[in-house]
């Protein structure tokens, strides 16, 4: 079981899902598209896929709140 690197409590296993790419960026995006979201500089988390939705592996924190996602799984 994992621990939460905030609080220590144990951390429940679980999915992300979107129609879309999901994609972590610095910039604040007024308007997007899916090249946006792969632009150099972004990390890619999950891309969608025919009929496939983006999904990534995501931890939940119920005590303080916070999910985790490690974008190397």
């Amino acid at each position: 079981m994992m621990k939460c690197p905030y609080c220590n409590s144990d951390l429940t296993e679980g999915f992300i899902y979107s129609p879309r790419t999901l994609s972590w960026t610095t910039r604040k995006l007024k308007t997007f598209s899916e090249t946006s979201l792969t632009k150099e500089g972004n990390i890619v988390l999950s891309e969608t896929g025919l009929l496939q939705p983006a999904k990534v592996v995501a931890y939940n924190c119920p005590s303080c709140k916070k999910i985790i996602i490690s974008y190397d799984e």
